[in-house]
Protein backbone atom coordinates (compact mmCIF):
# COMPACT_ATOMS: atom_id res chain seq x y z
CA UNK A 1 0.00 0.00 0.00
CA UNK A 2 1.25 3.73 -0.88
CA UNK A 3 -0.66 6.59 0.51
CA UNK A 4 -1.19 10.05 -1.80
CA UNK A 5 -3.92 11.94 -2.72
CA UNK A 6 -6.42 10.62 -6.41
CA UNK A 7 -4.97 12.62 -8.65
CA UNK A 8 -7.13 10.28 -11.69
CA UNK A 9 -8.97 7.49 -12.23
CA UNK A 10 -8.46 5.77 -14.82
CA UNK A 11 -11.05 2.52 -14.75
CA UNK A 12 -14.70 3.53 -14.25
CA UNK A 13 -17.35 1.74 -12.02
CA UNK A 14 -18.27 -1.26 -14.04
CA UNK A 15 -15.84 -1.22 -16.69
CA UNK A 16 -14.01 -4.27 -17.82
CA UNK A 17 -10.31 -4.58 -17.35
CA UNK A 18 -8.15 -7.26 -18.30
CA UNK A 19 -4.98 -8.15 -17.17
CA UNK A 20 -3.27 -10.76 -19.34
CA UNK A 21 -1.25 -8.47 -21.15
CA UNK A 22 -0.25 -5.29 -19.37
CA UNK A 23 -1.60 -4.59 -15.50
CA UNK A 24 -4.69 -1.88 -16.22
CA UNK A 25 -4.50 1.26 -14.45
CA UNK A 26 -7.21 1.54 -12.47
CA UNK A 27 -6.32 5.42 -10.79
CA UNK A 28 -3.51 7.30 -10.07
CA UNK A 29 -1.87 8.63 -6.76
CA UNK A 30 0.80 11.18 -5.67
CA UNK A 31 2.14 12.58 -2.91
CA UNK A 32 1.64 16.30 -3.97
CA UNK A 33 3.45 17.59 -0.46
CA UNK A 34 6.55 17.33 -2.28
CA UNK A 35 6.65 18.64 -6.20
CA UNK A 36 9.27 17.87 -8.01
CA UNK A 37 9.64 20.27 -10.60
CA UNK A 38 10.97 19.26 -14.20
CA UNK A 39 12.72 23.01 -15.80
CA UNK A 40 13.56 22.60 -19.39
CA UNK A 41 17.44 23.88 -19.66
CA UNK A 42 18.98 24.29 -22.96
CA UNK A 43 22.03 21.75 -24.07
CA UNK A 44 24.46 25.29 -24.47
CA UNK A 45 23.83 26.20 -21.03
CA UNK A 46 23.18 22.72 -19.03
CA UNK A 47 26.89 22.18 -19.06
CA UNK A 48 26.79 25.00 -16.29
CA UNK A 49 24.58 23.62 -13.64
CA UNK A 50 25.39 21.31 -11.38
CA UNK A 51 23.64 19.68 -8.25
CA UNK A 52 23.10 21.82 -4.93
CA UNK A 53 22.73 25.06 -6.92
CA UNK A 54 20.08 27.21 -5.63
CA UNK A 55 16.63 27.73 -7.75
CA UNK A 56 13.78 29.55 -7.60
CA UNK A 57 10.77 30.04 -9.90
CA UNK A 58 7.29 31.47 -9.90
CA UNK A 59 3.71 30.30 -11.52
CA UNK A 60 1.43 32.36 -13.69
CA UNK A 61 -0.80 32.54 -10.79
CA UNK A 62 1.12 34.27 -8.65
CA UNK A 63 3.88 35.84 -10.29
CA UNK A 64 5.00 37.62 -6.90
CA UNK A 65 5.68 34.59 -4.78
CA UNK A 66 9.19 33.06 -5.34
CA UNK A 67 9.50 29.60 -4.58
CA UNK A 68 13.33 28.37 -3.23
CA UNK A 69 14.85 24.88 -4.14
CA UNK A 70 18.00 23.44 -4.80
CA UNK A 71 18.75 21.49 -8.01
CA UNK A 72 18.76 17.72 -7.36
CA UNK A 73 20.11 16.75 -10.59
CA UNK A 74 19.63 17.23 -14.71
CA UNK A 75 18.67 13.94 -16.46
CA UNK A 76 20.99 12.94 -18.71
CA UNK A 77 18.97 12.24 -21.77
CA UNK A 78 17.60 15.16 -23.56
CA UNK A 79 13.28 15.64 -23.91
CA UNK A 80 12.86 14.96 -27.07
CA UNK A 81 14.77 11.20 -26.84
CA UNK A 82 12.93 10.61 -23.83
CA UNK A 83 9.56 11.39 -25.25
CA UNK A 84 9.15 8.20 -27.52
CA UNK A 85 6.17 9.68 -29.62
CA UNK A 86 7.76 12.87 -30.19
CA UNK A 87 8.15 14.36 -33.52
CA UNK A 88 11.32 16.09 -32.86
CA UNK A 89 13.23 12.92 -32.31
CA UNK A 90 14.23 13.03 -35.65
CA UNK A 91 14.63 16.48 -36.31
CA UNK A 92 18.31 17.27 -36.40
CA UNK A 93 18.19 21.23 -36.54
CA UNK A 94 15.22 21.05 -33.58
CA UNK A 95 16.48 22.53 -29.99
CA UNK A 96 17.52 19.75 -27.62
CA UNK A 97 16.45 20.79 -24.19
CA UNK A 98 17.08 18.62 -20.86
CA UNK A 99 15.36 18.60 -17.44
CA UNK A 100 16.90 20.03 -14.72
CA UNK A 101 15.07 18.07 -11.74
CA UNK A 102 14.20 20.17 -8.42
CA UNK A 103 11.96 18.94 -5.57
CA UNK A 104 10.00 21.69 -3.34
CA UNK A 105 7.68 21.53 -0.27
CA UNK A 106 3.81 21.78 -1.04
CA UNK A 107 2.67 21.61 2.35
CA UNK A 108 -0.14 23.56 1.46
CA UNK A 109 -0.91 22.19 -2.06
CA UNK A 110 -0.57 25.92 -4.01
CA UNK A 111 1.16 23.74 -6.68
CA UNK A 112 -0.57 21.49 -8.76
CA UNK A 113 0.52 19.12 -11.59
CA UNK A 114 1.48 20.48 -14.97
CA UNK A 115 1.65 24.08 -13.63
CA UNK A 116 4.00 26.28 -15.80
CA UNK A 117 6.65 27.66 -13.67
CA UNK A 118 9.28 30.74 -14.75
CA UNK A 119 12.68 28.93 -13.34
CA UNK A 120 15.60 30.31 -12.35
CA UNK A 121 18.41 28.55 -11.79
CA UNK A 122 21.19 30.68 -9.73
CA UNK A 123 24.62 30.12 -11.06
CA UNK A 124 26.64 33.02 -9.34
CA UNK A 125 25.67 35.60 -6.56
CA UNK A 126 27.59 39.14 -5.62
CA UNK A 127 26.81 41.78 -3.57
CA UNK A 128 27.21 45.09 -3.31
CA UNK A 129 29.35 45.42 -6.50
CA UNK A 130 29.76 48.10 -9.11
CA UNK A 131 27.70 47.16 -12.18
CA UNK A 132 26.97 48.82 -15.51
CA UNK A 133 24.42 48.31 -18.08
CA UNK A 134 25.61 45.49 -20.48
CA UNK A 135 24.73 47.70 -23.07
CA UNK A 136 27.58 50.07 -22.35
CA UNK A 137 30.53 46.97 -23.14
CA UNK A 138 32.13 47.37 -26.65
CA UNK A 139 33.41 44.33 -28.42
CA UNK A 140 35.63 42.57 -26.23
CA UNK A 141 39.83 42.92 -26.22
CA UNK A 142 42.57 40.30 -26.73
CA UNK A 143 43.09 40.89 -23.03
CA UNK A 144 39.68 39.60 -22.05
CA UNK A 145 38.96 43.08 -20.88
CA UNK A 146 36.41 45.45 -22.65
CA UNK A 147 36.50 48.75 -23.50
CA UNK A 148 33.85 51.07 -22.13
CA UNK A 149 33.19 55.16 -23.07
CA UNK A 150 33.35 57.15 -20.00
CA UNK A 151 32.14 61.19 -19.66
CA UNK A 152 35.68 62.76 -18.48
CA UNK A 153 34.89 66.28 -16.39
CA UNK A 154 35.15 68.19 -19.64
CA UNK A 155 31.84 66.27 -20.79
CA UNK A 156 34.17 64.35 -23.52
CA UNK A 157 33.53 60.39 -23.55
CA UNK A 158 36.71 58.70 -23.33
CA UNK A 159 37.29 54.92 -23.96
CA UNK A 160 38.29 53.04 -20.81
CA UNK A 161 39.54 49.12 -20.38
CA UNK A 162 37.08 47.68 -17.62
CA UNK A 163 37.40 44.29 -16.50
CA UNK A 164 33.93 42.43 -15.95
CA UNK A 165 32.65 39.48 -13.48
CA UNK A 166 28.81 37.76 -13.33
CA UNK A 167 26.78 38.88 -16.26
CA UNK A 168 23.23 38.35 -16.25
CA UNK A 169 22.70 39.97 -20.29
CA UNK A 170 20.98 42.70 -18.29
CA UNK A 171 23.64 44.23 -16.22
CA UNK A 172 27.19 43.65 -16.01
CA UNK A 173 29.42 43.14 -12.88
CA UNK A 174 32.66 45.70 -13.09
CA UNK A 175 35.90 44.44 -11.31
CA UNK A 176 38.17 46.89 -12.49
CA UNK A 177 38.27 50.23 -14.72
CA UNK A 178 35.33 52.15 -13.09
CA UNK A 179 34.55 53.75 -9.98
CA UNK A 180 31.07 54.21 -8.36
CA UNK A 181 29.97 57.41 -9.84
CA UNK A 182 31.54 57.18 -13.05
CA UNK A 183 29.26 57.98 -16.00
CA UNK A 184 29.12 55.41 -19.00
CA UNK A 185 28.33 56.24 -22.48
CA UNK A 186 25.64 53.69 -23.78
CA UNK A 187 24.56 53.32 -27.42
CA UNK A 188 26.01 56.29 -30.30
CA UNK A 189 28.55 58.84 -28.95
CA UNK A 190 25.19 61.68 -28.49
CA UNK A 191 23.55 58.82 -25.79
CA UNK A 192 22.29 60.32 -22.62
CA UNK A 193 25.54 58.84 -20.21
CA UNK A 194 24.23 56.32 -17.79
CA UNK A 195 25.80 56.06 -13.95
CA UNK A 196 27.93 52.69 -12.94
CA UNK A 197 26.05 51.82 -9.49
CA UNK A 198 25.61 48.47 -7.62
Amino acid sequence: PISGDVVGIVTQEGQTVIASQLTPVILKLADLDTMTVKAQVSEADVIHITPGQEVYFTILGDAEKRYYAKLKGTEPAPQNFLDSQSSNASKPNSAVFYNALFDVPNPDHRLRISMTAQVHIVREKAKDVLTVPVAALGDKNGDGTFPVRVMDAQGQAQSRNVQTGINNNVRVEIKSGLAEGDQVVIGEPSATPAAAGA
